[in-house]
């Protein structure tokens, strides 16, 4: 009886061993970045309901300049169709979501404008470096703290 079922439960191993998970990750923030990064999101699909806890996580993907077409594009948006985005803008237009605990995004605009010359393209890299920067001095915070403090402050820029 004994041998019969070491076989079996070999067979069974060999069997469960052979079979392959999907490539999808199980994590939130990597699903949604994977998504985005495979031009594959859902156009008006909301952003994911993330939390403070996954700021850093999305910061690690917020200077990203792949270029893409499928995006969370704000269900409200007065822009349409919007143009190509780069991942990285993405990622902080759902990081600013996050810090203003608004599931709809921060804002109807996919884009950061400077208030003080609006006709300046304002670049990905000069953005994630404001985030960058008050994620470092911020991270410890509260969600109630964070809303409060905007990235762009003392500055001109606004989503």
């Amino acid at each position: 009886m004994k041998p019969i079922l070491v076989c079996m439960l070999s067979i069974l191993v060999l069997f469960t061993s052979g079979c392959k998970k999907k490539d999808t990750p199980q994590d939130p923030v990597e699903q949604y970045v994977t998504l985005l990064k495979s031009n594959t999101y859902e156009k008006y699909t909301p952003i994911p309901k993330f939390t403070k806890d996954q700021i850093g996580a999305l910061l690690k993907h917020a200077n990203d300049t792949q270029v893409i077409q499928n995006f969370p594009i704000p269900m409200a948006s007065s822009f349409s169709p919007y143009p190509e985005k780069k991942v990285g803008i993405i990622i902080l237009y759902t990081i600013e979501g996050i810090r203003l605990q608004s599931l709809s995004g921060p804002s109807t605009r996919l884009h950061v404008t400077d208030s003080a010359t609006p006709q300046r393209t304002v670049d990905l890299a000069e953005v994630f470096s404001y985030y960058s920067n008050w994620w470092d001095k911020n991270k410890d915070k509260s969600a109630e703290d964070l809303k409060k403090i905007s990235p762009f402050e003392g500055t001109t820029l606004f989503w």
